[in-house]
């Protein structure tokens, strides 16, 4: 399947989240709740940036986003399910101490399906050092750019590809929380339904990390 195929797919989703959740008033919400369906719809914005900015060829921005892709989620996981009521508190001051380091975000989540706790620490421990490499203008990007004649983007499209499969997996699990905190358990059986068929579909892409 080609990248174009994978940013289709992804954009099919959009809608369809968009329709099942768009205009939802969401009643007696804790702050943690609040916060954290805040970061969760600044990642579904990354998310749909980084199709915009690969269908538009630029492929270092769009990876250059992968990072706070992740961390909006997982920051989000962690203030709506195993944040303390002190540390909201904290965090909503903007202060950010050293305990919302996402290492330490990924170990206080840990293990719990509830959480997406395994999927996050695997993502973290397989791929965060790049995360960073390509956020702040690493060695990923000379790599990716540089030939032994020019000097142009060169990014593997399976990079790409995996880019567009993390994006699609970060907005399925968002869907899955939003429409569980909004109770609508048929859009919520039909996203799951959804979800098993395109991890086995899309999944088998899944390539190296980006710097390699």
């Amino acid at each position: 399947m080609s990248l174009n195929k994978i940013i289709s797919v992804s954009q099919e989703i959009s809608i369809w989240l968009h329709q099942h959740t768009n205009e939802t008033v969401l009643n007696n919400m804790a702050f943690r709740e609040k916060y954290a369906i805040c970061l969760f719809q600044q990642a579904l914005d990354i998310e749909d940036g980084i199709k915009i900015l690969l269908e538009n060829n630029l492929p270092g921005a769009a990876l250059a986003l992968a990072r706070p892709l992740f961390e909006c989620y997982v920051r989000g996981v962690w203030l709506l399910t195993v944040a303390t009521n002190e540390e909201v508190d904290k965090f909503e001051s903007g202060k950010y101490y050293r305990e919302f380091d996402i290492s330490h975000l990924v170990k206080a989540i840990e293990d719990n399906p509830e959480t997406d706790g395994a999927w996050i620490k695997a993502t973290k421990d397989a791929h965060l050092t790049v995360l960073h490499d390509l956020t702040h203008g690493g060695t990923s990007h000379i790599v990716a750019r540089c030939s032994s004649n020019t000097i142009e983007p060169l990014y593997s499209e399976n990079h790409l590809i995996s880019l567009a499969i993390l994006g699609i997996e970060v907005k399925i699990r968002i869907g899955q929380k939003l429409l569980a905190r909004i109770k609508n358990e048929e859009a919520l059986l039909l996203l799951n339904e959804k979800a098993e068929e395109i991890r086995d579909y899309l999944f088998q892409f899944i390539c190296p990390g980006v710097s390699k």
